[in-house]
């Protein structure tokens, strides 16, 4: 018996590439000479999954990571409130930021510390205007809330309703167990807790404008590293979409800040024209209230017109007339030219945001529901979009085959 080495076995293994079978061509005989061509049938194609398919699966490793990830998120979450504040502040900077760098020619971070100053300025002197007011009024109302109690007591008590009379006399008896002994109490260390909600409060802002400045500085950056995880195909899709949801978000944030200005302003001159008791405090609220779409201006009014009340019911009647009127003006007029290009959301999409973010965060996760409601409504649109657009095309190139497929048996035909 002859010996055989291991490139004889692997040659007789393997078959030569003259060996391999023949694959049946259309058009052609089994020596490659042209024949008449015939309809043939078509042959379906089957899809194989490769390696690169089956890499790109969710692994077990990845999925643990993921949730590690979300977890350590969670924990942070107070973190991540302050960094999509930031982020939001700086969208809403970058746009006055960048005009001064294309119009006089300012270097970026000069241009970020000019609008920075812009804004402190107006902060200042906004609180020199109305804290001193805002204070006299507060003083004047702690003042007047046995009265102002006294006068909704009458009334309610009075109301010819039996379910308006007992719902009244059990809120009352409630207050009254709470104020027993000389009124309600108010902690001794009003003060020192003051102080200190004023100096978080400033340290946070300051945080904010930090986190500002560093993302719209670094901004280049940022976006490089974060297109760099997609596929290079895919990177100018990233950066279209980057610049879309950026652009969005900082249009609704400018356009909300207008809103509640403008909101706040006309109905601190209406209730001060209308005589409503303490109409610089509920002015000011009605703007406050305006940062929550839809359903502030509803939270807004409800203060009024409790307090127009107890002074007359029409004087309440003409507060709700006011704020029915300021609604309409706001949706048909303020909100089309204030919020032109920014986010839309539909009503019901704002008020199951509100609900999730405050059910995670409070009030610091409702005010920030809206803008990522918005930012992900804008993702999802995107990937609606491309899913159409790719759609679309397969349905052109199958449109395209099925009309060569139909000119040629027509040739054919004609041929013989």
């Amino acid at each position: 018996m002859t010996a055989t080495t291991p490139g004889e076995a692997n040659a007789r293994a393997t078959p030569a590439l003259g060996d391999a079978p023949k694959v049946p061509v259309p058009g052609q005989g089994p020596g490659g000479e042209q024949t008449a061509t015939q309809p043939t049938e078509a042959v379906p194609v089957v899809a194989v999954e490769t390696d690169d398919s089956r890499r790109r699966g969710l692994t077990p490793i990845t999925f643990l990571l993921t949730l590690f990830a979300a977890y350590f998120l969670y924990k942070i979450q107070v973190v991540v409130v302050l960094l999509i504040v930031g982020i939001l502040l700086a969208t809403a900077v970058a746009g006055p930021a960048a005009f001064l760098t294309r119009r006089l020619h300012l270097p970026r971070p000069l241009a970020i510390l000019s609008v920075y100053i812009g804004i402190i300025a107006a902060l200042v002197g906004l609180i020199y205007l109305l804290v001193p007011p805002v204070i006299g009024e507060g003083t004047r109302f702690v003042r007047e809330v046995p009265t102002l109690l006294e006068n909704w007591r009458t009334q309610l008590q009075t109301n010819g309703n039996a379910l308006v009379r007992n719902a009244a006399d059990r809120v009352f008896a409630v207050l009254d167990t709470q104020s027993a002994g000389g009124g309600i109490p108010l902690p001794t260390n009003l003060a020192v807790g003051f102080l200190s909600g004023v100096g978080g409060a400033l340290v946070t802002i300051f945080t904010l404008f930090l986190i500002a400045f560093y993302w719209i500085t670094e901004k280049t950056l940022i976006k490089r590293a974060v297109s760099n995880l997609f596929a290079p195909a895919q990177r100018p899709r990233v950066l279209h979409l980057w610049t879309e949801v950026e652009e969005k978000l900082g249009a609704w944030l400018r356009g909300q800040l207008l809103l509640m200005v403008t909101v706040g302003t006309l109905a601190t001159v209406a209730y001060g024209v209308m005589g409503l008791p303490f109409w610089l405090i509920l002015g000011l609220i009605a703007g406050l209230t305006e940062a929550i779409p839809n359903v502030g201006p509803i939270l807004g009014a409800i203060p009024a017109v409790l307090l127009a009340l107890s002074v007359d019911w029409k004087l309440a009647l003409a507060v709700v007339a006011f704020v029915t009127i300021l609604q309409l003006l706001e949706n048909a007029v303020l909100v089309p030219r204030i919020m032109r290009g920014a986010v839309g959301l539909s009503p019901l999409t704002v008020i199951l945001a509100i609900l999730a973010g405050s059910e995670f965060r409070g009030v610091a996760g409702a005010l920030l529901a809206v803008p990522i409601a918005g930012a992900i409504s804008v993702i999802l649109a995107d990937l609606l979009r491309e899913k159409r657009e790719r759609e679309g095309t397969i349905a052109q190139q199958a449109r395209r085959w099925f009309r060569r497929q139909r000119e040629a048996e027509a040739a054919e035909v004609a041929g013989h």
